[in-house]
């Protein structure tokens, strides 16, 4: 389990698959550029390469898969520039998506640029 108790940086992961479970408590999470809510009940699937954080105070169950490394973490400055180098993809974007405590299921396709690499 961990606990939000303020705001988190905007960030990103090469490698890890991010879930959020709520167990407690209200907030926001931001998903590449877009804001949901967040309450009891509440799950997020975070694939790699999407721009996320947390806000709020909020007590959730957090997987990572493969296993969290810090080395994974790739934090935005002010200026939404990442650490080392922009992500590159030129597949298709995977699916995120947020399961609401009231049964909604909302899902939608994470913005991802292609940097011609």
């Amino acid at each position: 389990m961990v606990t939000i108790k303020a705001d988190s940086a905007i960030h990103y992961h090469k490698r890890q698959t991010e879930i959020y479970h709520v167990l407690q408590g209200t907030g926001v999470i931001w998903l590449d550029g877009r804001q949901f809510p967040l309450r009891k009940g509440s799950t997020v699937l975070i694939p790699p390469l999407v721009r996320h954080r947390a806000r709020g105070r909020l007590t959730i169950v957090h997987v990572v898969i493969p296993a969290f490394d810090p080395a994974d973490k790739y934090v935005e400055d002010a200026a939404g520039q990442a650490g080392l180098r922009q992500p590159c993809r030129s597949s298709m974007p995977p699916a995120c998506g947020i399961s609401m405590s009231d049964g909604r299921t909302l899902t939608w396709i994470a913005n991802v640029r292609n940097c011609g690499q």
